[in-house]
């Protein structure tokens, strides 16, 4: 290709999927004798043509990611011209793989993985028999008398009084606490609810006394039906995320996994599955004092506590530990055994490994309200790993 505005306008026809054979010849033979320096020159430049990254449609990538498996397909076909030269076909696919995960990461969806190369053998499609459709406002309350009711099924409007406490549930999936003229009945009658999350459901709740938490997917809240005396306590299993209404004369005080969280009033969020390495509480607005055993620290805006068998503090990716509360699956250097966990409890899947898996670090961000297999299949764009769907079941294959 000597003329190189022919390459601009039959990059863009590359990037939405509009490429005959010949011209995808045209196009790598071009990039085969240049370098992969020019073809990110040209990624970019069509990035910043874009005024909002957010305005590139999943569609869009999805599209692309189609043209990435069809080129990967002519090059293991010999179709493409000179594809059977070994070295000619590797340098093609790293230039595919890297083109692709440029874009994605430049675009801060999806997908990057940090390893030493691309691995041809290792990219494949991921074999769906049926897939899995995101979770959902799902929740069951266990009211103080031992009655279980499921939010998924209730109508709107007033679920039940307790003590002059009105708990209703709204159309757009909250669980509200309203106090009455009898607040005092109901703080003196010492009466704990508990909401519970399944696999792939998610809940919000507003207490008495203006607090709202957000409940994560496989989670659970213990807490009184009206706070009383000097503290306001609740108990928690898995992840939630917290917007404490300040009291200053009664602390907030959230029991979790290997801690105590005691707040005035603040935003944070607490990851405190049992199943997780450590449990992380990360502190967006305010004040918080984390206490594991003998040890007890306090954070500031912007910093994270782990534990495991002691307690840490580091700085943060706020973005990521509230990507779930906003709608997103986000991680960041992750392996995919933790990955995979995350995916678990939302989609409400099993999931299974055949194979060694390496240690390779992901990082990436996509809207919970997609299906399984679009996740996956970005996933399987870095060449690390591939997938298997039957069911509700996920096999995971180096």
């Amino acid at each position: 290709m000597q003329n190189r505005e022919q390459l601009v306008p039959l990059y863009q026809k590359f990037l939405s999927g509009e490429c005959t054979d010949a011209e995808l010849n045209l196009l790598f033979l071009h990039f085969k004798i240049t370098s992969l320096e020019d073809l990110n020159k040209l990624i970019r430049q069509e990035l910043d043509s874009v005024d909002d990254p957010s305005d590139v449609t999943f569609e869009e990538l999805t599209r692309l990611a189609k043209v990435h498996d069809k080129i990967k397909a002519d090059i293991d076909l010999g179709t493409i011209e000179k594809s059977s030269s070994y070295i000619y076909k590797r340098s093609l696919y790293s230039l595919m793989a890297a083109a692709a995960i440029v874009i994605f990461a430049s675009l801060g969806i999806m997908l990057y993985s940090h390893r030493d190369e691309v691995k041809p053998q290792h990219l494949a499609k991921a074999e769906v028999v049926e897939d899995v459709l995101p979770g959902g406002n799902k929740a069951f309350l266990t009211l103080a008398n031992g009655t279980k009711l499921s939010l998924t099924d209730a109508n709107d409007g007033e679920l039940a009084r307790q003590a002059g406490i009105s708990i209703v549930k709204t159309e757009d999936g909250q669980l509200v606490y309203t106090v009455g003229n009898s607040a005092k009945e109901a703080a003196n009658a010492a009466l704990f609810n508990t909401i519970e999350t399944p696999r792939g459901g998610q809940y919000q709740i507003n207490l008495p006394d203006g607090s709202r938490i957000w409940l994560n997917a496989a989670s659970s809240l213990r807490y009184p039906v009206a706070f009383a005396g000097n503290e306001r306590k609740v108990e928690l299993t898995g992840e939630a995320y917290f917007e404490i209404a300040e009291n200053k004369t009664m602390p907030f005080k959230v029991i979790s996994h290997k801690q105590v969280v005691e707040v005035l009033g603040t935003h944070f969020n607490i990851n405190a599955y049992p199943e997780e390495v450590s449990v992380k509480t990360t502190l967006l607005e305010g004040s918080v004092k984390v206490r594991s055993g003998n040890n007890t620290v306090k954070l500031r805006p912007g910093q994270q506590s782990l534990i495991d068998q002691t307690i840490a503090v580091t700085e943060a990716d706020i973005s990521e530990s509230v990507a779930w509360k906003n709608g997103k699956t986000q991680f960041s250097n992750a392996d995919i055994k933790t990955i995979m966990r995350m995916l678990s409890r939302w989609y409400d899947v099993e999931v299974e490994y055949q194979g060694e898996m390496i240690g390779t670090g992901f990082g990436g961000s996509v809207s919970r309200s997609k299906n399984i297999s679009e996740i996956l299949k970005l996933l399987e764009l870095t060449g690390d790993v591939h997938f298997k769907i039957q069911g509700r079941r996920v096999t995971v294959m180096p």
